[in-house]
């Protein structure tokens, strides 16, 4: 499971693993079409019931994956995972590398915009939640390169 700041590379590396046949799931995607969904029928007031939601998801995407090597990009749902079935790692490549790749990435779109604005206290968070062992991962990736050099980190433990 992946987790990390906005922009590090969740979907990239999801991505990149389906071109190579690895079982890889995307929750973003998963989250935006279901709350898209819940919004057009429940209004603004869906959020109980998306993370209900996601949690069947959840749940039955570790229950049907296949055995060996899945690659989900969990972004704020790693907490939801059962981290005795899963590996947890962190990506945190350095802060500045990023936010601008954030930033420049999602500059059409005005929800990621504003999450920009608030880029450092996300990055500084998922640091924070690591370094005082308020989240446990099983492992932390903090060097930047191309994806594949990454996912071949992954992939290789």
């Amino acid at each position: 499971m992946l987790v990390g700041p906005p922009g590090v590379g969740k979907s990239t590396l999801v991505r990149l693993a389906r071109e190579r046949s690895i079982f890889a799931v995307d929750l973003e995607d998963i989250h935006n079409e279901k709350k898209l969904k819940l919004e057009q029928r429940l209004g603004v007031n869906y959020k109980y019931a998306l993370t209900k939601e996601m949690d069947q998801v959840i749940t039955e995407l570790v229950a049907n994956a296949p055995e060996g090597v899945s690659i989900f990009g969990a972004g704020s749902y790693g907490s939801h995972f059962p981290l005795e079935r899963i590996e947890k790692v962190l990506l945190l490549p350095d802060k500045q590398i990023a936010k601008q790749r954030f930033i420049e990435r999602d500059e059409n779109d005005p929800d990621k915009q504003k999450q920009a604005q608030e880029f450092e206290s996300i990055y500084d968070g998922f640091v924070h939640n690591w370094k005082t062992g308020a989240r446990t991962y099983h492992r932390v990736i903090q060097q930047s390169g191309s994806p594949e050099e990454i996912l071949n980190l992954i992939l290789l433990g």
